[in-house]
């Protein structure tokens, strides 16, 4: 596809068509193959589930000097995306007003400080996890002791109903001389949660190596309810981030 197509993308001439780019982080990939997200879980339950956010920081609260909300982008129980704002409450959790299925992306879109090079819009580590202090769905990472990322670092994604995802091509960061394996995944029916199951987990490319930075391409068009995302394992702990693009269509 060449740069004007993607102009025209940017620019909404394409009806029915939009930009695709998703890009994560693991900064501390271990043995087994885990996601490439900072909790190192892309969670993916048969049902949805009720979530709460809560910040590490009493600085993160709705008149503070952080993060004020949050917005969630994110699929419901029928595959299909909406989107949610909550006001932070600082170390005291905030109840989602509806449950999640997939968790696309999210972001500090309210915050009390104007942000800049030494001030960052959230001041603690953001979490995400079931309601009642459970498991961690994601985290927004301070990116070294202080500095918020003020984004969610997820390479998964799950394609909305309604949708389809053409994948195009992205790139791999590893630290230093490492050796990681990703491997790009699918799967296929996510909605089909009665066994036997139709939707299998399958390798769809592998990319092994200590290289800095490998670019890859894809060229794969994936449906509705499809998981797709990276998957990392490296021979010691390492940092690996990856970034891929493409289109997303409505169907």
């Amino acid at each position: 596809m060449s740069e004007d197509y993607y102009t025209a993308l940017a620019t909404g001439r394409i009806p029915g068509r939009e930009i695709f780019f998703k890009f994560g982080q693991n900064s501390a990939i271990g043995t087994a193959f885990e996601p490439v997200t900072p909790s190192g879980v892309y969670q993916t339950p048969t049902a949805p589930v009720n979530l709460e956010l809560i910040s590490t920081s009493t600085d993160d609260t709705a008149e503070g000097s952080g993060a004020q909300e949050v917005t969630i982008s994110y699929l419901d129980g029928t595959g299909a995306l909406q989107s949610q704002t909550r006001t932070t409450n600082g170390t005291s959790a905030v109840a989602l007003t509806a449950p999640v299925w997939r968790l696309l992306r999210w972001y500090v879109s309210r915050t009390g400080t104007y942000a800049s090079q030494s001030a960052p819009s959230q001041l603690g580590a953001l979490t995400l996890r079931v309601a009642g202090a459970g498991a961690v769905w994601d985290t927004l990472p301070l990116l070294d002791t202080a500095f918020g990322s003020g984004q969610s670092l997820i390479a998964c994604y799950t394609v909305p109903l309604g949708k389809s995802l053409y994948l195009d091509a992205g790139g791999i960061y590893v630290e230093s001389t490492k050796v990681v394996t990703s491997v790009f995944f699918e799967r296929e029916n996510a909605l089909d949660v009665t066994t036997p199951f139709t939707g299998t987990l399958r390798t769809q490319a592998v990319y092994v190596g200590n290289d800095t930075f490998t670019p890859f391409s894809l060229k794969r068009t994936f449906a509705a309810l499809t998981d797709v995302g990276f998957m990392c394992k490296a021979a010691v702990s390492a940092n690996v981030s990856i970034e891929f693009f493409g289109t997303l269509f409505t169907l």
